[in-house]
């Protein structure tokens, strides 16, 4: 029964809050903006959509990325301001593809989450500068 979606638990997403400089979303499975009304209410999930300031895509897997879109399109109704999104280089391409055929018009910042290792990178030192966190990832070897 864990791998089926109910009213209470839904595909992976984890909303991490971090207080006055907004949140970041850890994946967005299919139905995500779903589960933030069941658990805010209306109003209380697009402020959240207006204050998230990056979403983080594991891996590939469908349960981690399909809630990405609608996600993104029901944010671009309510905020102009562009949204990091980290993940897999493959999923650049997916976003890209399925942006040019979105009715809604929206920017993106992409990172490929490989580039994380290397701390030396500009993509590494986008995190301290502007959301005031540091991320790291570890290679896995």
């Amino acid at each position: 029964g864990s791998a089926i979606p109910a009213g209470a638990r839904n595909v992976s997403a984890i909303l991490l809050q971090l207080f006055d400089r907004g949140s970041v979303l850890m994946d967005c499975g299919e139905g995500t903006f779903g589960q933030l009304v069941r658990s805010y209410g209306w109003k209380k999930a697009e402020e959240e959509l207006c204050n998230l300031k990056m979403i983080w895509i594991s891996h590939m897997h469908a349960d981690h990325h399909l809630g990405l879109m609608s996600l993104m399109e029901r944010r671009a109704k309510l905020s102009t301001r562009p949204l990091l999104i980290v993940g897999p280089a493959a999923l650049e391409k997916w976003l890209r593809t399925l942006t040019r055929h979105s009715p809604e018009k929206f920017s993106f910042l992409f990172f490929d989450n490989a580039k994380l290792v290397y701390p030396e990178t500009p993509e590494a030192n986008y995190f301290p500068q502007n959301l005031g966190l540091r991320v790291e990832a570890i290679p896995v070897i």
